[in-house]
């Protein structure tokens, strides 16, 4: 009798540990929080921004206390107050129809915050992504839009600083020393040979003309041609509407040509020895596309020059404001201003 009285004590004790410890699991699994919604706060399951019901209620009344508006942004699919009135979503109402609808989730950098717009029109498909880029790891950088130098927000701006995107930028005679720099890297001085040969009609009706800036320890000229000493060279074949003038959009170098008026292909040399061009045994590389190109004809065989083209070797931006030494296509030299045409056009394959 009393073995069979410890027996039935003995899995009383089981049956309440095995309830308790079930209910305790149920418990531990469903985690309340609370969200402050429509200045009220509203118990959610397994959420919520707000751990206690108190500390909800003293940031939901407070925000509306202080003048702070009731906003929302869409996370996750789901609509949360920021708490600060910098939510995109005006009312509940407004956010919920927007977010969560199928629409897909990404995130724009706002004031150094991802926000995801709510309707998957946002830069970047993940917080992460948006993140390394807007809050983690800021890189600021510039482009020249307008004449205007703009930070991107991404770190994919041509210039690393607001000082050289200035000088190059802003500046209405712009160039101030001729020069040009591959990723922003020290810059190369367009202070060598400098020429303009006019082709003549060549390519349908467009007139070709090539630019050619060399650096300084570049000799010799375009007659034959007779380049010598290693150096770099920046080349903008050129198809105009008869004058070098104008603003220019890129053309790839392609074969049979037919390139629109004031288009170009930019070409170029790195550390080169140019008797092997001279030779024809070497070809310039040809750029991607073309960010700008802009020639001003200041008269006299006087011109400014900006422009920033990207290559397999990088971004190029620079400038030459100067004379350029002006050739036709007859190969003999014309005096300053003076452009001695030959009609009897030799072929610019010959150059």
């Amino acid at each position: 009798m009393k073995f069979q009285y410890r027996k039935t004590i003995f899995f009383l004790a089981i049956t309440l540990l095995f309830i308790y410890g079930c209910e305790e699991e149920e418990v531990i699994s469903q985690q309340i929080g609370y969200s402050c919604v429509d200045n009220t706060c509203q118990e959610v399951v397994n959420g919520g921004l707000y751990v206690s019901l108190s500390d909800c209620q003293a940031a939901c009344e407070n925000n509306n206390g202080g003048g702070v508006s009731v906003t929302y942004n869409c996370l996750n699919n789901s609509c949360v107050d920021p708490g600060d009135g910098s939510g995109i979503y005006s009312s509940l109402s407004d956010c919920e129809n927007q977010c969560g609808n199928g629409s897909s989730i990404s995130f724009n950098c706002v004031n150094s915050s991802c926000v995801d717009p709510g309707d998957g029109s946002g830069l970047y498909s993940t917080l992460s992504d948006c993140e390394n880029q807007c809050v983690n790891n800021p890189v600021i950088s510039y482009n020249c839009i307008n004449n205007s130098c703009i930070d991107p927000g991404d770190g994919t701006g041509n210039y690393l600083n607001l000082q050289q995107c200035e000088q190059e930028c802003n500046n209405s005679s712009s160039c101030l020393s001729s020069n040009f720099t591959v990723n922003s890297q020290s810059p190369y001085l367009l202070n060598g040979v400098a020429e303009i040969i006019n082709f003549g009609n060549v390519w349908n009706s467009t007139y070709n003309y090539e630019i050619r800036l060399f650096t300084s320890n570049i000799t010799g000229n375009a007659n034959g041609p007779s380049y010598v000493g290693n150096g770099e060279m920046i080349l903008f074949d050129l198809h105009t509407d008869g004058s070098p003038d104008g603003t220019y959009t890129f053309y790839p170098n392609t074969f049979p040509p037919n390139p629109p008026f004031n288009s170009c292909t930019p070409k170029y040399f790195l550390n080169q020895d140019m008797s092997v061009y001279s030779q024809g045994m070497a070809f310039p590389s040809s750029a991607n596309n073309i960010n700008y190109l802009t020639i001003v004809d200041n008269g006299n065989d006087n011109y400014d020059i900006e422009f920033s083209f990207n290559t397999s070797s990088g971004t190029f931006v620079g400038c030459y404001s100067g004379d350029l030494f002006n050739w036709d296509t007859s190969g003999s030299s014309g005096s300053s201003g003076t452009n001695n045409t030959n009609n009897k056009k030799k072929n610019p394959a010959a150059w």
